[in-house]
């Protein structure tokens, strides 16, 4: 009897254990709603959108050739550092330097032919034709005289046949002096003049492909990547190596029509870099007026200084933009905001009352809100728990927020 005695109150009590407790905490007292406050306060608004992207190095310049040339020697290895004009490659010049001795050679010539041509063409040479000339005109009019006589019977045949042997004298002559001097006509020196220029465009040139046998370094900087090929064959066009230069580099995103949308040139930037510890402060400074046709992508770029050589091309960069920002605003949370319609609107905890009061937003960021109208300093707002509650509503704060609040 006794058993059965003592495992009915061990059954009471179990019971008891296990029911759940009455309810009368003084948070839910009466039934009155308990929301989560907080004082509207003056701040800073910083609205700000994050960038993912690469670091890339302000200059790197592929080395290039514009003939098919053998690679004699590769002066250079990735990773090493050059000055500018430091030689990178030498490309064989056997054949260039053969060109180049044939284009001066003929220019020599043509420039030999120049200058006898115009050693011709003296002002003496000149004037012996012009006195040729005129002694052949004196003997025509002398002929022409003696033809006058004869009809009248003034001159014999003699006469006559003298002077004809002048005219034809004259004329030989004046055959001789022209044809001796047959290189100077008017449109001779043009065109030796016009190849003499030509031969010296082809040295020039010439030089120019001898000199393109000794590639060196555009910039001072750092060998990225060698793709030359000791007695291979340089592709034109085709890089045989890239000097970089990191001392500065460009953090740089691709971003789409949202994103772009929002940034500008002259934007704060903070960046970082994996790998880097150190955070860097930089301004946007290009933002591509198009999209790339293939990515529809733009090009957002941010330099920094880079002396340390810190950052690496390749490196993954996070950037923070200020889109904007606004001193001493007065802020909310956006927890504490609900809408009516379009109407923007928050509770105000006036005593023991939740008083409904519309407001007027402004500037925004992520988890803030500038009030322009209807709120002041220190007025203490629901932030958690509007839900359950409308206008003229009793609520009680939560002990530890009301104690803040009276403090």
């Amino acid at each position: 009897m006794k058993i059965l005695q003592l495992s009915a109150v061990a059954t009471v009590l179990l019971l008891a254990a296990c029911a759940p407790q009455e309810i009368t905490t003084e948070d839910t007292k009466d039934n009155v709603p308990v929301v989560e406050t907080a004082k509207v306060s003056k701040s800073d608004l910083v609205n700000t959108t994050e960038l993912s992207g690469v670091a890339m190095p302000s200059k790197q310049v592929p080395i290039v050739t514009a003939n098919p040339l053998n690679v004699e020697k590769v002066h250079v290895k990735v990773g090493d550092t050059v000055q500018k004009g430091d030689l990178l490659v030498s490309l064989d010049a056997s054949e260039a330097t053969k060109q180049l001795n044939e284009a001066r050679q003929a220019a020599a010539d043509i420039s030999k032919a120049v200058k006898e041509a115009e050693a011709k063409a003296t002002p003496d040479q000149s004037q012996e034709i012009q006195q040729a000339q005129k002694e052949l005109e004196a003997s025509m009019n002398k002929s022409e005289s003696l033809l006058e006589e004869a009809q009248n019977g003034d001159v014999t045949s003699s006469d006559l046949v003298q002077s004809g042997l002048e005219i034809s004298l004259n004329q030989a002559k004046l055959a001789q002096k022209s044809l001796s001097q047959i290189s100077l006509t008017p449109d001779m020196l043009p065109q030796l003049k016009q190849q003499q220029q030509q031969a010296n465009q082809a040295v020039a040139q010439a030089e120019q492909i001898v000199a393109s046998t000794r590639l060196t370094a555009p910039i001072s900087g750092t060998i990225a990547d060698v793709s030359a090929v000791e007695n291979g064959i340089a592709a034109p066009s085709t890089p045989l190596m890239t000097v970089i230069d990191q001392s500065n580099v460009d953090a740089t995103f691709q971003v789409n029509s949202y994103q772009v949308s929002q940034l500008k040139a002259g934007n704060q930037i903070k960046l970082t870099f994996d790998g880097v510890t150190q955070e860097f402060t930089s301004k946007i400074s290009t933002v591509s007026p198009t999209a790339n046709p293939e990515t529809g992508l733009f090009t957002v770029k941010a330099p920094i200084e880079n002396a340390k050589s810190q950052v690496k091309g390749g490196m993954k960069a996070t950037g923070e933009v200020t889109i904007d920002s606004l001193s001493d605003a007065l802020v909310i949370p956006s927890s504490a905001i609900s809408y009516d319609e379009e109407q923007a609107y928050v509770y105000i905890v006036n005593g023991k009352k939740a008083v409904k009061t519309p407001i007027t937003l402004g500037f925004a960021n992520d988890d803030q809100y500038q009030v322009v109208d209807g709120l002041k300093v220190d007025d203490v707002i629901v932030t958690d728990g509007k839900d359950q509650i409308q206008d003229g509503n009793e609520v009680k704060q939560r002990a530890s927020e009301k104690q803040d609040e009276n403090s």
